[in-house]
């Protein structure tokens, strides 16, 4: 084989890999694959007809996300997210938004914040549940992450993007309630008005009690049993 056609092969199988990586990574983080759930290799492969090599490769990967784990002589699961995991995954989260607004409540922009806030008080009149979740899922990483971009430091954006496929994933254990509206939108008229106490106090009230919510709903999961595909 020549050298052109080994690079060319090489290329493809971790184009491949990050696919399937992408395809279980967004699964998982949305429950679509529930926690504890069991991955089969070979029904994965055959759903993406592929054969099983990049599909173990991109659940490797998935496993030092964090998002997998890997049982010896057990196969494959889905990480489960038990109270004292999901204690530890908020204490970090909070460290990291709090240490954050020092420096994001100066840069983040005005018009991206009154675009949240708009955002954020229209869901008040919103009467469709499941529209008014998922959009309110999205104004939520929203907020999130712009206060994470706008701390420039790179070193902790990279060690927050490590756990928040995990506070995704306890994002979803529990229905939003019009509280947490409400505090989302406090944190936003905290930050225009660049009142960082404000702010500050209003966030991590905000994620302890997300912290809360998502331990009570996993003490109420049970556990799904082997994935079957549909």
């Amino acid at each position: 084989m020549n050298f052109v056609k080994e690079v060319k092969i090489v290329k493809l199988r971790r184009n491949l890999v990050e696919q399937i990586y992408d395809i279980l990574r967004e699964r998982i983080t949305n429950l679509k694959i529930k926690p504890g759930t069991r991955i089969k290799i070979q029904k994965l492969a055959e759903e993406f007809d592929v054969s099983p090599t990049p599909t173990k490769d991109a659940l490797k990967k998935l496993t030092e996300k964090g998002l997998i784990t890997a049982k010896s002589g057990r196969g494959y699961y889905v990480v489960s997210l038990c109270p004292e995991k999901i204690n530890e995954i908020y204490d970090l989260r909070k460290m990291f938004e709090s240490y954050s607004l020092k420096t994001a409540i100066q840069n983040i922009s005005a018009k991206k914040l009154y675009e949240l806030k708009r955002g954020m008080e229209s869901l008040r009149e919103e009467m469709n549940e499941e529209e008014k979740g998922i959009r309110f899922y999205q104004l939520d990483q929203i907020l999130h992450l712009e206060i994470i971009r706008n701390c420039n430091n790179e070193v902790l954006e990279e060690l927050y993007s490590q756990i928040y496929d995990l506070v995704k994933i306890s994002q979803h254990l529990y229905t939003t309630t019009e509280e947490s509206l409400e505090e989302h939108i406090k944190i936003v008229k905290a930050l225009l008005k660049k009142d960082l106490p404000e702010a500050r106090e209003a966030l991590e009230a905000h994620i302890d009690h997300s912290r809360d919510k998502a331990i009570r709903a996993s003490q109420s999961t049970t556990s799904p049993g082997e994935w079957q595909l549909p």
